[in-house]
Formats: C-alpha cells, sequence, structure tokens
C-alpha cells in the first residue's frame, strides 16, 4: 500500500502538466540556459580560431558554431512569444538537447581522451534543468547515460568502470534536481495564482458595497463610464429613501443598515440586463434603465421600484414602512457623461423631494435652466465677502397691550456682485447645502449686535438658527463669545430655531440651546405647528417663546380648527408661563377676528414691515 501511494505521489509530481502558468515559468529556466550555452560555445569557437582551426578540429568548430547560432536564435524566438504551451516549450527543448548531445559526441571522438567522458555526465544534469516535462527529463538523461555506457563496455573497452558509477549517482542527482525544480515551479505558481485570486478579490470586493452585498459608487460610475462610451440611450436614476433619517433617530443605526440591507435586496431582486442597481452611499441609491426607450417607459420602470420599496419590511426588532423618491436623466439628449448624469439626476431627485416626494421627476430643460441658476448662485455664495455685501433688515415685534415694540427680528439681505439681490428665501437654503450658513449667521449676530448697542436696553432683537448652527457645540460657543464681546446683556438677544432645524439632531440642539439659555440667551421655537410639532419640545427644551406660524393666523379669522389651534396654543402658552408671537398678522380685521383671545406679541405687516436700521431707530424712538 505504502510503495503505491508513493508511486501514485512521484507520478503525480513527475507527470506532464498541460500548464500555460508552468510552461510560462519553465521558459524563463529555458531562456537563461540558453545564454550560458551560446556565450560557452561562443567560446570554443573562438579558441578554435586561436588555435588555428586545425583540420582535426574543424567538426568541432562547426558544430560549436552553428550550436551558438541555433540557441541564439532559440532564445530571441523564446523571448519574443507572448504566451507558449508545454508542448511547444517540450519540443523546443528536445531540438535542443539533441543538438547538445551530437555537439558533445563530436568533441568526445575529435582526439579522444578517456576524461572526456564526463561530458555526458555534465550533460545530463543540464537536460534534467532544461527539460519541459517529465518524460523529457527521463528521456534525455538516458540517451548520456546510455552512451556512457556503450563507451565503457563496447565502444571503448579499458575505459574506467567508475563512470557508470559516477552516472548512478548522476542519475540519483538530476532526478531529484529536476522534482527539487518542478516542485519550486509548482509552488512559485501557487503562491502567484493565490496572489492573483486575492488581488481578484480586493479588485471585485472594491467594487460591492460592504453593507448591502451590491455594487457600490465606484462600480456605478465605472458602468456609466462604460455605458456612454458605447453611446447607446439609457436612462439613469438617483433613488433616495424618504422617512429613513427618523427610523435612524427612532430605533438606532442598526436597525437603518439592516433597513437599507433589505431595500439593497429588493433592488437587487428586481435587477437584470434592463436595470442595473447600486448604492451610492446613506440611503442614496442608483438605477440604470437600459431598456427605456421614452420618458414613460422609464416613468413607469421607476414607480415600479417605488412601489417595491415602499412595502412594508418586516425586521427582527420592528415593523417599518418608508418610501422613496426619484429623480431620472436620460442619455445622451440631457447629459452626456457619467458626472453630468449624476447630477443632474440628483438635481431631479432634489425637485422630487420639494414637490413631489415619493414620486418621479424627469430632469428636463427647465430643470437644466434652474440647475445652472442654482450652480451660480452656490459658487457666487462661496466666494461671498459676507461682512462687506449681508446687510440687515428689522421686523419689530410688538405687545398687543401697548402697541410698542419690545423686541426686532434680524433678517439677512444679500447683494451680490455678480447675482444682484438675492431673495433670502433662496440663498439660506443653498448657503446651508453649501455650508456657508454658519458664516452667515456670524455676520448677522455681529452686525445686529452692533445695533442693538447702541438701542434702550428694554429693546430685544432675535437671530435665526439653521439646522448647522443648532448641532455645532464649538459654533455655539463663538456666538456666545460675539455676545460677550459686544457689551449687550445676554438677556437682549434671543435666538430662534425651527422645529425642523431640531430634528436634524435633536440631542445636540437641546444641549446647544441648554448652553444658550444657561448663559442668559432668550430662545423661541420659530414656525410652531409647520413641521413635525411636539409638545415633547414644550416640555424638553428651556425655551422663552413660541411663535405660531402664520398659516393658522391667516386660517384663525374663520371658525374651524385652525381658530381652535390658535386658542390652545395661545392659552398653553399662558399655563407655561412662555410668550406667544403670532406670526403674519396683516391687517386690522384679521386683528380683531382674535380679539377675544389673550394675545401677546404680533409680528406682521400690519405694525411694520422689514425696515432699516434708521426706520427701526425711529419707531423705538416714536414708542419712547
Amino acid at each position: 500500500m505504502f510503495i503505491n501511494e508513493a508511486f501514485t505521489r512521484l507520478k503525480m509530481r513527475l507527470r506532464v502538466t498541460e500548464s500555460a502558468a508552468l510552461a510560462d515559468t519553465h521558459r524563463s529556466v529555458v531562456s537563461y540556459l540558453l545564454i550560458v550555452g551560446v556565450v560557452y560555445f561562443l567560446y570554443k569557437t573562438l579558441d578554435y580560431i586561436a588555435a588555428g582551426l586545425d583540420p582535426s578540429h574543424f567538426l568541432t568548430f562547426t558544430c560549436s558554431l552553428v550550436t551558438a547560432l541555433i540557441y541564439g536564435a532559440a532564445y530571441r524566438w523564446l523571448r519574443s512569444r507572448s504566451a507558449i504551451t508545454v508542448a511547444a516549450l517540450e519540443r523546443l527543448c528536445l531540438t535542443l538537447q539533441v543538438l547538445l548531445y551530437v555537439d558533445v559526441i563530436v568533441y568526445i571522438h575529435t582526439d579522444y581522451r578517456e576524461s572526456k567522458l564526463v561530458y555526458l555526465l555534465l550533460i545530463a544534469m543540464v537536460f534534467a534543468i532544461g527539460s519541459a516535462t517529465a518524460r523529457l527529463t527521463i528521456l534525455s538523461i538516458a540517451a548520456p547515460i546510455a552512451t556512457l555506457g556503450f563507451y565503457v563496455y563496447i565502444g571503448m573497452p579499458g575505459a574506467d568502470a567508475e563512470y557508470l558509477r559516477l552516472a548512478s549517482a548522476t542519475v540519483a542527482v538530476v532526478l531529484g534536481a529536476f522534482a527539487a525544480l518542478r516542485s519550486a515551479l509548482i509552488r512559485q505558481i501557487a503562491a502567484r495564482d493565490l496572489a492573483s485570486g486575492y488581488a481578484g478579490e480586493l479588485e471585485r470586493q472594491s467594487y460591492i458595497d460592504p453593507l448591502t452585498g451590491i455594487k457600490n459608487r465606484r462600480s456605478v460610475f465605472a458602468n456609466l463610464d462604460l455605458l456612454t462610451r458605447q453611446s447607446q440611450p439609457f436612462w439613469f436614476g438617483v433613488l433616495d429613501l424618504d422617512g429613513f433619517k427618523q427610523v435612524n433617530d427612532q430605533h438606532g443605526h442598526s436597525v437603518g443598515d439592516d433597513l437599507l440591507s433589505r431595500v439593497a435586496s429588493r433592488l437587487q431582486q428586481m435587477a437584470g440586463p434592463d436595470l442595473v442597481v447600486g448604492r451610492i452611499g446613506g440611503d442614496e441609491f442608483a438605477l440604470t434603465l437600459i431598456g427605456a426607450r421614452n420618458a414613460q417607459m422609464a416613468t413607469e420602470a421607476a414607480n415600479k421600484v417605488i412601489n417595491a420599496i415602499s412595502e412594508r419590511y418586516r425586521l427582527d426588532t420592528v415593523e417599518l414602512k418608508i418610501g422613496a423618491s426619484i429623480g431620472l436623466v436620460a442619455f445622451p439628449t440631457m447629459a452626456s457623461e457619467a458626472r453630468g448624469l449624476y447630477e443632474s439626476a440628483d438635481f431631479a431627485l432634489y425637485k422630487a423631494k420639494q414637490s413631489a416626494r415619493g414620486g418621479v421627476v424627469i430632469y428636463n430643460e427647465a430643470e437644466a435652466a434652474e440647475q445652472k441658476q442654482k450652480e451660480a448662485l452656490e459658487h457666487a455664495l462661496r466666494l461671498a465677502d459676507f461682512d462687506r455685501e449681508l446687510h440687515l433688515l428689522f421686523q419689530p415685534q410688538i405687545r398687543l397691550d401697548s402697541r410698542q415694540p419690545e423686541s426686532f427680528e434680524a433678517l439677512a439681505r444679500w447683494n451680490s456682485p455678480t447675482l444682484g439681490s438675492v431673495p433670502p428665501g433662496i440663498f439660506i437654503g443653498a448657503a446651508e447645502r453649501t455650508g456657508q450658513i454658519k458664516a452667515i449667521t456670524s455676520v448677522v449676530l455681529a452686525k445686529g449686535l452692533a445695533t442693538l448697542a447702541a438701542w434702550p436696553e428694554r429693546i430685544g432683537m432675535s437671530f435665526n438658527l439653521s439646522a448647522q448652527d443648532a448641532g455645532d457645540m464649538n459654533f455655539v460657543g463663538s456666538l456666545l463669545e460675539l455676545v460677550r464681546r459686544s457689551g449687550v446683556a445676554p438677556q437682549r438677544v434671543e435666538f430662534e430655531v425651527t422645529e425642523t432645524a431640531i430634528l436634524a439632531d435633536q440631542d445636540a440642539a437641546h444641549r446647544a440651546l441648554s448652553i444658550l439659555a444657561e448663559a442668559g440667551c432668550r430662545i423661541a421655537l420659530d414656525d410652531f405647528g409647520s413641521g413635525y410639532s411636539s409638545l415633547q419640545h414644550l416640555r424638553v427644551l428651556p425655551l422663552d417663546k413660541i411663535k405660531l406660524d402664520r398659516t393658522f393666523v391667516r386660517d384663525a379669522t374663520e371658525p374651524g380648527a385652525a381658530r381652535e389651534i390658535v386658542a390652545s396654543v395661545v392659552a398653553l402658552c399662558e399655563r407655561l408661563q412662555l410668550r406667544c408671537v403670532l406670526e403674519g398678522v396683516e391687517t386690522e380685521q384679521e386683528l380683531a377676528a382674535l380679539s377675544d383671545m389673550k394675545l401677546d406679541i404680533i409680528q406682521g405687516y400690519l405694525f411694520g414691515r422689514p425696515m432699516s436700521e434708521t426706520a427701526a431707530a425711529d419707531l423705538i424712538a416714536a414708542s419712547a
């Protein structure tokens, strides 16, 4: 049994492996032997020439010269091949070995000396190293050894039999050398294949999203580059989940990650030759619709995706339902390269989020024009000198009982050198997208405090905080430092924050507002009722004032739910000892319709539109 296993292992090691990798690796060994052979036989050729080319050595001279030339030609041919098979390498090695064998035999017979028999042993070792296959090794070893036996016993009687004992040792050595060489080559190939496999896997993984297992951003853009080079029409879409942030806030990121994986799984199930899906990042996914021939087909396909995504999810710990919005763009009519496709689809998604949440918006000429305006606006914001370009207007907050101003809201106005006067409803949102909002808040606060310092101490001023402002503790600290340096009492400074801004990062917003309140500043909850209103905010936040959204005030002039809500909020503020501001009161008729409520402060066109610093100072002076 042991002998059979050993024989099997030997046969497996010595078998002819038709492997391109083995042939390519062994080609290097043969190439080096050919270089050595060329040098050696050229040396012999020159040596014969230097000795005077005795006629008795003419045959050996010719063999050496021919061998050197053929070896050189074989080397060039071997190196010029991009690939070679084991069979072709075996035939080449056999040809070269026959040539070497003939050269040695001619050398032995020319001016015979017994010592020349050692060359048969030497070429046996060369044959073992230079043979491409096991069978060629055995054959090539057998030829010089058999020739040596012929010389010792028949061809040249009297030759030392020690050569045969050396031959036996040579056989063992050369077989061992071949086995060692082949084993080294196989290990080298295995290591190379393993490294190549790892490299291939790493390359593959670099195109896979690690969380969801679908194509990642890199893969999405690589596919877009490929499709745009092929110049075949297709549609590209960006999908964003509606309500995903609330899932993360309420249930934690582990549930959010699980939900993203489930969404990706549904997308992958819908994927095929006509739909390629991938994850761009966060809760944003990419759709490439290859089979859609027109806008209707693309919209129908996108709506199918939205419907599939919007089905209820049963996770391990919770059951959830979310929605999705998609922005679509056509190639090549609306964008011609990968980056443009993404930016256009992303802008269409932005429009969907604004006005068609849960639906599909197709990027068209109108969106293209709006996107150019948006890009020009964002570019101007990045280059803006806000200290020079921003100015403030002030809208009074009037105590209803005295009809006198108690405070003013500082409102930023931007006059861009390139765009002219830009409405705040446009540039504030753009500043939040580009990260410029903090710079604007700092400039507004600094300018407002400088104005407030010149006004009577009974007058206060309020400033708006964005979600980015309220979520950055370091920035809040810098605002307090501005207040401290201004010399204005903190109690005269009020910071307004919307519920939407609080929801962006509730914990950070609560901490920031608490720090401001502890420093003596007042806190107002702005646009109450317009967003995700929660009485929890009234309980947790350090509030001094609530500003009721103008939509309720406008509708409260008639009997109905809006009027009841206004009355309830006014009464609630009284019980909680909070100041209540009604925004948007524009006429005496509206004010009269609310007269049966215990109104506190009014802010609206009835008592004053946003005004200049001079007009505000005049109003204050008139109320003294």
